[in-house]
């Protein structure tokens, strides 16, 4: 957790390009999964959510858009979610297998 909150730190005070101590120079983004990212902090450095993949649970979701879009913001905060014609498919494949295991006697 303490390594997560530094890289964090960091990326807050940082623009992009500008030598971080001891992260070097910051990239100007940061990546995290949404149950990384969604809880435990607030970034307001950061402007956008990108979700790569659906989350079992919309609440982990809206957590991570939270995380930036937080009292004292200034920016203009926006979010992407990828999605392709299978992906309902799949989550729903994985909550009947889910639900199936939990049957057994």
């Amino acid at each position: 957790m303490r390594n997560r909150q530094e890289l964090i730190d960091a990326f807050q005070q940082g623009e992009t390009g500008a030598y971080i101590e001891r992260f070097g120079p910051s990239p100007g983004i940061l990546l995290g999964t949404p149950k990384t990212i969604g809880t435990g902090f607030t970034c307001k450095a950061a402007d956008t959510v990108v979700i790569w993949e659906p989350q079992g649970s919309n609440d982990v979701e809206k957590q991570s858009w939270g995380c930036i879009r937080r009292i004292g913001q200034t920016k203009a905060v926006f979010g992407y979610r990828f999605a392709d014609s299978n992906m309902q498919h799949e989550v729903n494949t994985k909550y009947d297998i889910v639900f199936a295991l939990l049957r057994l006697p």
